[in-house]
Protein backbone atom coordinates (compact mmCIF):
# COMPACT_ATOMS: atom_id res chain seq x y z
CA UNK A 1 0.00 0.00 0.00
CA UNK A 2 3.09 2.76 1.08
CA UNK A 3 4.42 1.93 -2.55
CA UNK A 4 0.87 2.31 -4.13
CA UNK A 5 0.32 5.32 -2.34
CA UNK A 6 3.95 6.94 -2.94
CA UNK A 7 3.39 6.08 -6.84
CA UNK A 8 0.20 7.95 -7.39
CA UNK A 9 1.37 10.77 -5.39
CA UNK A 10 3.83 10.99 -7.75
CA UNK A 11 1.33 10.59 -11.02
CA UNK A 12 -0.20 13.34 -9.23
CA UNK A 13 2.32 15.56 -8.87
CA UNK A 14 3.91 14.41 -13.02
CA UNK A 15 0.10 15.36 -14.17
CA UNK A 16 -0.32 18.84 -12.18
CA UNK A 17 3.26 20.31 -13.63
CA UNK A 18 2.74 18.83 -17.30
CA UNK A 19 -0.89 19.80 -17.58
CA UNK A 20 -0.53 23.02 -16.88
CA UNK A 21 3.24 23.88 -18.77
CA UNK A 22 1.89 21.82 -22.04
CA UNK A 23 -1.76 23.69 -22.14
CA UNK A 24 0.34 26.92 -22.08
CA UNK A 25 3.02 25.69 -24.48
CA UNK A 26 0.21 24.65 -27.16
CA UNK A 27 -1.91 28.09 -26.16
CA UNK A 28 0.86 30.47 -27.02
CA UNK A 29 2.58 28.53 -30.36
CA UNK A 30 -1.17 28.18 -31.36
CA UNK A 31 -2.99 31.77 -30.85
CA UNK A 32 0.14 32.95 -32.55
CA UNK A 33 -0.10 30.87 -35.43
CA UNK A 34 -4.11 31.02 -35.66
CA UNK A 35 -3.53 35.18 -35.14
CA UNK A 36 -0.98 35.01 -38.57
CA UNK A 37 -4.18 33.18 -40.09
CA UNK A 38 -6.51 35.63 -39.33
CA UNK A 39 -4.29 38.82 -40.59
CA UNK A 40 -3.52 36.66 -43.67
CA UNK A 41 -7.12 36.25 -44.36
CA UNK A 42 -8.38 39.79 -43.93
CA UNK A 43 -5.64 41.97 -45.33
CA UNK A 44 -6.75 41.57 -48.60
CA UNK A 45 -10.47 42.62 -49.41
CA UNK A 46 -10.47 39.99 -52.24
CA UNK A 47 -10.11 37.25 -49.82
CA UNK A 48 -13.26 38.51 -47.89
CA UNK A 49 -15.56 37.20 -51.12
CA UNK A 50 -13.84 33.92 -51.55
CA UNK A 51 -16.16 31.55 -49.74
CA UNK A 52 -12.78 28.73 -49.53
CA UNK A 53 -10.91 31.47 -47.79
CA UNK A 54 -13.72 32.86 -45.97
CA UNK A 55 -13.88 29.16 -44.35
CA UNK A 56 -10.74 29.15 -43.71
CA UNK A 57 -10.70 31.95 -41.86
CA UNK A 58 -13.23 31.37 -39.78
CA UNK A 59 -11.55 27.59 -39.29
CA UNK A 60 -8.79 29.82 -37.56
CA UNK A 61 -11.31 31.35 -35.00
CA UNK A 62 -12.73 28.36 -34.48
CA UNK A 63 -9.31 26.92 -33.54
CA UNK A 64 -8.47 30.02 -31.58
CA UNK A 65 -11.92 30.01 -29.43
CA UNK A 66 -11.32 25.78 -28.85
CA UNK A 67 -7.87 26.87 -27.72
CA UNK A 68 -8.93 29.74 -25.44
CA UNK A 69 -11.33 27.14 -23.60
CA UNK A 70 -9.62 23.94 -23.56
CA UNK A 71 -6.13 25.25 -22.69
CA UNK A 72 -6.74 28.31 -20.64
CA UNK A 73 -9.34 26.94 -18.43
CA UNK A 74 -7.81 23.72 -17.97
CA UNK A 75 -4.59 25.43 -16.47
CA UNK A 76 -7.04 27.68 -14.31
CA UNK A 77 -8.88 24.58 -13.27
CA UNK A 78 -5.83 23.50 -12.57
CA UNK A 79 -4.11 25.90 -10.50
CA UNK A 80 -7.55 26.44 -8.43
CA UNK A 81 -7.36 22.77 -7.08
CA UNK A 82 -4.77 24.33 -4.80
CA UNK A 83 -7.28 26.40 -2.70
CA UNK A 84 -9.96 24.47 -1.56
CA UNK A 85 -12.41 27.36 -1.05
CA UNK A 86 -12.34 27.82 -4.73
CA UNK A 87 -15.05 26.61 -6.94
CA UNK A 88 -13.33 24.78 -9.84
CA UNK A 89 -16.99 23.09 -11.28
CA UNK A 90 -17.73 26.65 -13.36
CA UNK A 91 -14.70 26.27 -15.51
CA UNK A 92 -15.54 22.47 -16.04
CA UNK A 93 -18.44 23.27 -17.35
CA UNK A 94 -17.75 25.98 -19.52
CA UNK A 95 -14.26 24.50 -21.11
CA UNK A 96 -16.51 21.43 -21.99
CA UNK A 97 -19.25 23.47 -23.50
CA UNK A 98 -16.91 25.69 -25.34
CA UNK A 99 -14.51 22.74 -26.39
CA UNK A 100 -16.99 20.82 -27.76
CA UNK A 101 -18.94 23.55 -29.73
CA UNK A 102 -15.60 24.77 -31.11
CA UNK A 103 -14.37 21.47 -32.04
CA UNK A 104 -17.52 20.41 -33.93
CA UNK A 105 -17.75 23.28 -35.78
CA UNK A 106 -14.04 23.38 -37.02
CA UNK A 107 -14.62 20.29 -38.22
CA UNK A 108 -17.83 21.01 -39.80
CA UNK A 109 -15.87 24.25 -41.31
CA UNK A 110 -13.39 21.72 -42.77
CA UNK A 111 -15.52 19.60 -44.43
CA UNK A 112 -17.10 22.37 -46.36
CA UNK A 113 -13.81 24.13 -47.42
CA UNK A 114 -12.88 20.65 -48.92
CA UNK A 115 -16.18 20.00 -50.25
CA UNK A 116 -15.96 23.07 -51.70
CA UNK A 117 -12.34 22.94 -53.21
CA UNK A 118 -13.40 19.81 -54.49
CA UNK A 119 -15.86 21.29 -56.65
CA UNK A 120 -14.20 23.99 -57.78
CA UNK A 121 -11.14 21.94 -59.18
CA UNK A 122 -13.54 19.61 -61.05
CA UNK A 123 -14.28 22.82 -63.46
CA UNK A 124 -11.96 23.97 -66.07
CA UNK A 125 -12.87 27.46 -65.07
CA UNK A 126 -11.94 28.84 -61.79
CA UNK A 127 -15.45 29.58 -59.99
CA UNK A 128 -16.76 29.52 -56.35
CA UNK A 129 -18.71 25.93 -56.45
CA UNK A 130 -20.28 27.23 -53.19
CA UNK A 131 -21.14 30.81 -53.82
CA UNK A 132 -20.09 33.50 -50.63
CA UNK A 133 -23.72 33.86 -50.04
CA UNK A 134 -24.90 30.19 -49.63
CA UNK A 135 -21.97 30.10 -46.63
CA UNK A 136 -23.28 33.68 -45.08
CA UNK A 137 -26.61 31.85 -44.79
CA UNK A 138 -25.19 28.23 -43.56
CA UNK A 139 -22.49 29.49 -41.21
CA UNK A 140 -25.55 30.84 -38.60
CA UNK A 141 -27.37 27.13 -38.87
CA UNK A 142 -24.14 25.28 -38.62
CA UNK A 143 -23.43 27.34 -35.36
CA UNK A 144 -26.81 26.81 -33.57
CA UNK A 145 -26.24 22.87 -34.22
CA UNK A 146 -22.75 22.94 -32.94
CA UNK A 147 -24.39 24.56 -29.71
CA UNK A 148 -27.18 22.23 -29.56
CA UNK A 149 -24.32 19.43 -29.85
CA UNK A 150 -22.14 21.27 -26.91
CA UNK A 151 -25.05 22.40 -24.38
CA UNK A 152 -25.58 18.73 -23.09
CA UNK A 153 -22.19 19.13 -22.12
CA UNK A 154 -22.43 22.09 -19.49
CA UNK A 155 -25.29 19.92 -18.36
CA UNK A 156 -24.25 16.39 -17.22
CA UNK A 157 -20.45 17.05 -17.18
CA UNK A 158 -19.09 18.35 -13.16
CA UNK A 159 -15.92 18.38 -11.61
CA UNK A 160 -15.34 14.86 -9.67
CA UNK A 161 -12.63 13.54 -7.31
CA UNK A 162 -10.95 10.67 -8.59
CA UNK A 163 -11.73 7.63 -6.05
CA UNK A 164 -8.31 7.01 -3.70
CA UNK A 165 -7.19 10.74 -5.13
CA UNK A 166 -7.34 14.46 -4.15
CA UNK A 167 -7.44 14.96 -8.08
CA UNK A 168 -10.50 15.93 -9.30
CA UNK A 169 -11.47 15.77 -12.90
CA UNK A 170 -14.08 17.46 -15.46
CA UNK A 171 -16.32 14.07 -16.72
CA UNK A 172 -19.76 12.97 -16.81
CA UNK A 173 -22.27 12.47 -13.91
CA UNK A 174 -24.01 9.55 -14.76
CA UNK A 175 -22.33 7.16 -16.68
CA UNK A 176 -25.00 4.44 -17.34
CA UNK A 177 -27.90 7.43 -18.73
CA UNK A 178 -28.98 8.26 -22.11
CA UNK A 179 -26.24 11.07 -22.49
CA UNK A 180 -23.33 8.30 -22.16
CA UNK A 181 -24.78 5.76 -24.35
CA UNK A 182 -24.33 8.87 -26.92
CA UNK A 183 -21.19 10.41 -25.63
CA UNK A 184 -19.32 6.80 -25.86
CA UNK A 185 -21.11 6.43 -29.24
CA UNK A 186 -22.41 8.97 -30.95
CA UNK A 187 -20.17 11.60 -30.35
CA UNK A 188 -16.98 9.59 -31.85
CA UNK A 189 -19.31 9.26 -35.23
CA UNK A 190 -20.71 12.58 -35.26
CA UNK A 191 -17.55 14.60 -34.23
CA UNK A 192 -15.21 13.02 -35.54
CA UNK A 193 -15.37 9.74 -37.87
CA UNK A 194 -18.00 11.26 -39.88
CA UNK A 195 -15.67 14.96 -40.23
CA UNK A 196 -12.77 12.96 -41.16
CA UNK A 197 -14.48 10.42 -43.43
CA UNK A 198 -16.03 13.79 -45.58
CA UNK A 199 -12.44 15.46 -45.51
CA UNK A 200 -10.07 12.37 -46.19
CA UNK A 201 -12.64 11.14 -48.97
CA UNK A 202 -12.87 15.06 -50.55
CA UNK A 203 -9.34 15.61 -50.34
CA UNK A 204 -7.95 12.72 -51.99
CA UNK A 205 -10.44 13.80 -54.61
CA UNK A 206 -8.93 17.49 -55.26
CA UNK A 207 -6.11 15.99 -55.01
CA UNK A 208 -6.75 14.05 -58.29
CA UNK A 209 -8.28 17.07 -60.19
CA UNK A 210 -5.17 19.32 -58.82
CA UNK A 211 -3.09 16.42 -60.80
CA UNK A 212 -5.28 16.32 -64.10
CA UNK A 213 -5.49 20.21 -63.92
CA UNK A 214 -1.07 20.47 -64.27
CA UNK A 215 -1.67 17.94 -67.55
CA UNK A 216 -4.28 20.41 -68.85
CA UNK A 217 -3.97 23.23 -70.17
CA UNK A 218 -4.63 25.46 -67.17
CA UNK A 219 -3.10 28.94 -66.65
CA UNK A 220 -0.26 28.91 -64.38
CA UNK A 221 -1.61 31.55 -61.88
CA UNK A 222 -4.51 29.09 -61.65
CA UNK A 223 -2.53 26.15 -61.00
CA UNK A 224 -1.22 27.45 -58.41
CA UNK A 225 -3.96 29.01 -56.43
CA UNK A 226 -5.55 25.84 -56.04
CA UNK A 227 -2.54 23.94 -55.19
CA UNK A 228 -1.73 26.15 -52.23
CA UNK A 229 -5.38 25.91 -51.26
CA UNK A 230 -5.28 21.89 -51.45
CA UNK A 231 -2.15 22.31 -49.82
CA UNK A 232 -3.37 24.46 -46.63
CA UNK A 233 -6.23 21.92 -46.01
CA UNK A 234 -4.25 18.97 -46.22
CA UNK A 235 -2.10 20.08 -44.38
CA UNK A 236 -4.97 20.50 -41.35
CA UNK A 237 -6.50 17.24 -42.56
CA UNK A 238 -2.94 15.80 -41.55
CA UNK A 239 -2.63 17.19 -38.68
CA UNK A 240 -6.26 15.48 -38.10
CA UNK A 241 -5.29 12.24 -38.48
CA UNK A 242 -1.92 12.08 -36.09
CA UNK A 243 -3.69 14.25 -33.02
CA UNK A 244 -7.52 13.62 -33.44
CA UNK A 245 -7.84 10.35 -34.51
CA UNK A 246 -5.44 9.09 -31.76
CA UNK A 247 -6.83 10.53 -29.14
CA UNK A 248 -10.81 8.91 -30.03
CA UNK A 249 -9.22 5.52 -30.33
CA UNK A 250 -7.56 6.42 -26.53
CA UNK A 251 -10.90 7.58 -25.77
CA UNK A 252 -12.75 4.40 -26.92
CA UNK A 253 -10.02 1.97 -25.08
CA UNK A 254 -10.06 4.11 -21.88
CA UNK A 255 -13.89 3.72 -21.75
CA UNK A 256 -13.84 0.34 -22.23
CA UNK A 257 -11.38 -0.40 -19.32
CA UNK A 258 -13.05 1.94 -16.92
CA UNK A 259 -16.00 0.26 -16.97
CA UNK A 260 -14.56 -2.95 -15.97
CA UNK A 261 -12.04 -2.39 -12.94
CA UNK A 262 -11.91 -0.37 -10.23
CA UNK A 263 -8.08 -0.39 -9.45
CA UNK A 264 -7.30 3.08 -8.54
CA UNK A 265 -4.17 3.01 -9.71
CA UNK A 266 -4.83 2.25 -13.00
CA UNK A 267 -7.61 4.96 -13.24
CA UNK A 268 -5.14 7.62 -12.27
CA UNK A 269 -2.71 5.93 -14.93
CA UNK A 270 -5.61 6.43 -17.11
CA UNK A 271 -5.93 9.95 -15.90
CA UNK A 272 -2.56 10.63 -16.79
CA UNK A 273 -2.83 8.94 -20.11
CA UNK A 274 -5.80 11.32 -20.91
CA UNK A 275 -3.73 14.29 -20.18
CA UNK A 276 -1.12 13.46 -23.14
CA UNK A 277 -3.76 12.59 -25.58
CA UNK A 278 -5.50 15.94 -24.56
CA UNK A 279 -2.28 17.57 -25.19
CA UNK A 280 -1.81 15.66 -28.57
CA UNK A 281 -5.27 16.51 -29.47
CA UNK A 282 -4.93 20.08 -28.83
CA UNK A 283 -2.01 20.49 -31.32
CA UNK A 284 -4.37 20.03 -33.98
CA UNK A 285 -5.78 23.22 -33.26
CA UNK A 286 -3.15 25.29 -32.96
CA UNK A 287 -1.21 23.87 -36.69
CA UNK A 288 -0.48 26.65 -38.52
CA UNK A 289 -2.20 26.62 -41.89
CA UNK A 290 -0.65 28.71 -43.77
CA UNK A 291 3.39 28.38 -42.90
CA UNK A 292 3.40 27.22 -46.77
CA UNK A 293 2.20 30.59 -48.08
CA UNK A 294 4.98 31.82 -49.38
CA UNK A 295 5.51 36.11 -50.21
CA UNK A 296 4.88 34.58 -53.89
CA UNK A 297 1.92 32.99 -53.05
CA UNK A 298 0.21 35.87 -51.59
CA UNK A 299 0.71 38.14 -54.26
CA UNK A 300 -0.46 35.57 -57.11
CA UNK A 301 -4.01 35.28 -55.19
CA UNK A 302 -3.97 39.17 -55.25
CA UNK A 303 -3.36 38.99 -58.89
CA UNK A 304 -5.89 36.58 -59.82
CA UNK A 305 -9.17 37.76 -57.82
Amino acid sequence: MPIISNTTAELNKFTYYFSISSSLFIFSIGIIGNILNIIIFTSLKTFRKNPCAFCLLLLSISDSGFLVFSTVTSTFRDLFQQFSDINTVLFCKISIFFAQTFALFSHSILCLTVIDQYLSTSKIQRRNAISFKHVQWFIPILVCLCILHGFPFFIYYDEQIIPGTSVSQCRILDTNGTFAKYLYFGVPVVAILLPVSIMTTFALLSLRNIRSMAKQRVPIIRLRIEQQITSMVLTKIFSVYISVVPFLLFYLIRNVILRNTNNLLIQQELFIASRLFNFLLYVNYAVNKTLNLNIIDFFVFYLYF
